[in-house]
C-alpha cells in the first residue's frame, strides 16, 4: 500500500488586516511535521506529501514566512517525499529557484509550466515508491495565461478548458514515456492542480477568481488519474461528488467567513494500483475565532453577550494567539463612533480581542446593497446608513424619493461647512 498526504493553501505570511498569523502557521507546520514523523516511526509512513499551491500569501513573502517553509522542508524530507507546486498567490520563479538543490534532498518543487526552450516535462513527473508499489505524481502547477498557448479560439472559456486539457495530456504522455513506468506499466497515476473546478463551492470574500471564465469541468483531469489533489479553494470538498477529485482546503481559517470550514489534510491510500480510501485528518485550530452574538442583535443583547466573555486575568495581552472577536449588531440609530466606543468599553477587561464590528440590516439585506448581509461598520458611508434606515422602516418609493432629496441637501450643507472650517 502507498499512502499519500494531500494539503494546500497554506498562505504563509498572511495577515488579517494588521494581525500577524505567523504563530498560527508555525503551530500548523509543527503539527504536520509531527504527524509525518509519528507515522514514519510507526511503520505506516506517508510515502509522499503533496502541497497543491498557495504556499505563500503573496509573490514576495517575508523572510519569516520563507523561513517557516524551509524549516518544514528540512525537517520532513526525512519522513516523506515532498512534492510542492505553485499556486496563483505564489511567485512561480521564487518557488522554482531552488528546485535543483531541493531535488537532491528528495524534495520536488514545481513553480511553472516549462517553456519550449527548457528541458522536457520530466521534472513534473515524480515517481513515488512504497511497500512494493509505485505511483507517479503529475505535479501540475497553477497555469497562468502564458502557459496556455496561443489563443486559438474566439471563445475564451473554450480555449481555457482546451488548453488545460492539453497540458494534462502532455503530462500523461510524459509519464508513459518514463523509464520507470515502462518497467511497471500498472503503476497508479496521481494528478495535482491549482484551479477552480466547476461546481465547487467558492468563498467570494477570501478566494480570488483567476478570471471571469476560469471554471474547469471535471473531465479535464484524465480518467487514467486515480486521484487528483487540488488546491485553490479553501473549503475541503469533493468535486463532482467523487473521492477521485478533492480539495483539501486551507489548514486554518483565512477569514471569519471560513470559521465553519472543516480544516483538514487528506490521507489517500492506494493498493494494487487502485484508490482504496480517502480519509480526513482534522487540523487543530490554534486560535479561536468568535462571533458574538451568534446572530446579530440589538445593543442590549450584544452588551449581555460581551459581558459573558472570558476575562483577561493574568494573560499577556500581546499573546499572538489571543482570540479574535467579531461583534454583530443590528442596524439602529447609534452613530458608528458611539457604537465602537461602547463595544471597546465592554471589552476592556475581556480576553478576546476585537477584530471588527459588523452592522447588519434588520431586513437581512446588506447596507451596501450587495448580496453579502455583513458589512464592516468602519466601512459605512452616510449614504449607506441612510439607505439601511429607510429599508428598515419600509418606506414607499414616493417617501424615499422625498427623503432622498432632503438628505442630499443636508449632506451637501454639512460637507460645505466642514470644508470652510
Amino acid at each position: 500500500m502507498i499512502r499519500i498526504l494531500h494539503t494546500s493553501d497554506w498562505h504563509l505570511g498572511q495577515t488579517l488586516r494588521d494581525i500577524d498569523r505567523t504563530e498560527e502557521h508555525r503551530i500548523f507546520l509543527q503539527w504536520l511535521g509531527d504527524l509525518l514523523q509519528e507515522r514514519h516511526a510507526a511503520g505506516t509512513p506517508f510515502h509522499a506529501t503533496l502541497v497543491a499551491g498557495d504556499i505563500f500569501d503573496g509573490p514576495n513573502p517575508s523572510a519569516r514566512a520563507q523561513g517557516l517553509f524551509y524549516d518544514f522542508v528540512e525537517r520532513v524530507r526525512h519522513f516523506t517525499t515532498l512534492i510542492v507546486t505553485a499556486g496563483n498567490h505564489d511567485s512561480a520563479e521564487r518557488i522554482q529557484a531552488p528546485a535543483s538543490l531541493l531535488q537532491r534532498l528528495q524534495v520536488h518543487v514545481v513553480g511553472a509550466w516549462p517553456n519550449e526552450a527548457e528541458s522536457s516535462l520530466a521534472d513534473l513527473v515524480v515517481p513515488v515508491q512504497g511497500d512494493g508499489e509505485q505511483v507517479f505524481v503529475l505535479a501540475m502547477p497553477f497555469l497562468r495565461l502564458g502557459d496556455l498557448g496561443s489563443f486559438a479560439s474566439a471563445d475564451a472559456q473554450e480555449h481555457f478548458v482546451r488548453a488545460h486539457r492539453k497540458r494534462y495530456q502532455q503530462l500523461l504522455q510524459a509519464v508513459l514515456m518514463h523509464p520507470s513506468y515502462r518497467k511497471n506499466p500498472k503503476s497508479a497515476l496521481i494528478g495535482m492542480g491549482h484551479c477552480f473546478a466547476a461546481g465547487s463551492a467558492i468563498n467570494e470574500e477570501t478566494e480570488r477568481r483567476v478570471g471571469a471564465q476560469d471554471e474547469l469541468p471535471i473531465d479535464v483531469f484524465p480518467s487514467e488519474l486515480i486521484y487528483v489533489a487540488l488546491g485553490h479553494l479553501h473549503k475541503a470538498q469533493r468535486v463532482g461528488g467523487t473521492d477521485r477529485v478533492r480539495y483539501s482546503g486551507s489548514p486554518i481559517p483565512l477569514g471569519f467567513s471560513e470559521i465553519a470550514y472543516p480544516h483538514q489534510v487528506l490521507s489517500v491510500s492506494i493498493e494494487n494500483g487502485a484508490l482504496v480510501q480517502v480519509e480526513s485528518i482534522a487540523v487543530p485550530r490554534p486560535r479561536a475565532f468568535l462571533q458574538v452574538p451568534a446572530h446579530a442583535a440589538d445593543w442590549s443583547e450584544v452588551e449581555t453577550a460581551l459581558a459573558a466573555l472570558e476575562p483577561i486575568g493574568k494573560r499577556d495581552l500581546q499573546d499572538p494567539l489571543r482570540p479574535l472577536l467579531e461583534v454583530r449588531v443590528l442596524a439602529g440609530l447609534e452613530r458608528a463612533a458611539d457604537l465602537r466606543e461602547r463595544v471597546q468599553l465592554a471589552l476592556a477587561d475581556k480576553w478576546p480581542m476585537l477584530f471588527r464590528i459588523d452592522l447588519v440590516s434588520r431586513n437581512s439585506a446588506s447596507i451596501s446593497g450587495v448580496q453579502d448581509d455583513v458589512l464592516s461598520l468602519e466601512d459605512l458611508t452616510p449614504e449607506q446608513v441612510f439607505r439601511a434606515l429607510c429599508a428598515e422602516r419600509g418606506l414607499s418609493k414616493e417617501e424615499l424619493a422625498t427623503l432622498q432629496v432632503d438628505f442630499q441637501s443636508l449632506l451637501t450643507q454639512f460637507k460645505e461647512q466642514g470644508s470652510s472650517t
